[in-house]
């Protein structure tokens, strides 16, 4: 299956130019990166650009990866469900690319999504081997709060260098497979991995 879609859409809050040259049938935009270029990139500040987005047939917001006024800028413009494709829970890996409970709640009541990530320091404070059972607390949290349909997995094993000791590629994914359902339901496991 083919997805189009449009990365770095700051751009549309940028120039109203960049704008006109967006993907007007995109099915998702990722907003930002927080690069070393634009790790400043506090909110887009330009509200009236974010609401073109409800002209096209965007699906879905895509946010990670700017900071924390960026994800309310996105769920307050968005009319579209919201995805963070690759974050965690900060309450147990305190990190800035992870979601608050607050945030977590609000993606939910968005009918948005949540990805949870398989990059070693976004899943444990402390600096050591990341294993299958450590994801799953930030699963158990995310659930407890009501995001049983909420929550997906986004393991970005394109973009990392450690791996989990339990599971060092997709190759590995029957071991999470296993984990799942000595904890969950197969219906909770299925919404999880689909």
């Amino acid at each position: 299956m083919r997805i189009k879609g449009t990365e770095r859409g700051y751009s549309v809050c940028r120039r109203r130019a960049c704008i006109r040259r967006e993907p007007r049938s995109a099915t998702y935009v990722v907003p930002a990166w927080r690069t070393r270029h634009d790790a400043d990139l506090e909110s887009c500040q330009c509200p009236s650009e974010w609401k073109w987005r409800s002209e096209s047939r965007w699906t879905y917001f895509i946010w990670t990866r700017s900071a924390d006024p960026g994800f309310w800028d996105v769920l307050e413009y968005s009319r579209a469900p919201v995805i963070a494709s690759h974050s965690s829970v900060r309450g147990i890996c305190n990190h800035s690319r992870n979601l608050t409970d607050e945030q977590i709640r609000a993606l939910i009541a968005n009918d948005g999504a949540i990805g949870l990530t398989f990059v070693d320091f976004f899943t444990v404070s402390e600096k050591r081997k990341v294993w299958i059972d450590d994801l799953l607390r930030h699963l158990d949290h995310i659930c407890a709060l009501g995001g049983v349909d909420h929550v997906r997995f986004g393991s970005d094993f394109d973009g990392i260098t450690e791996t989990f000791g339990d599971m060092a590629s997709a190759a590995d994914y029957s071991q999470l497979l296993e984990a799942l359902l000595k904890r969950y339901k197969e219906a909770e496991v299925l919404k999880f991995v689909q």
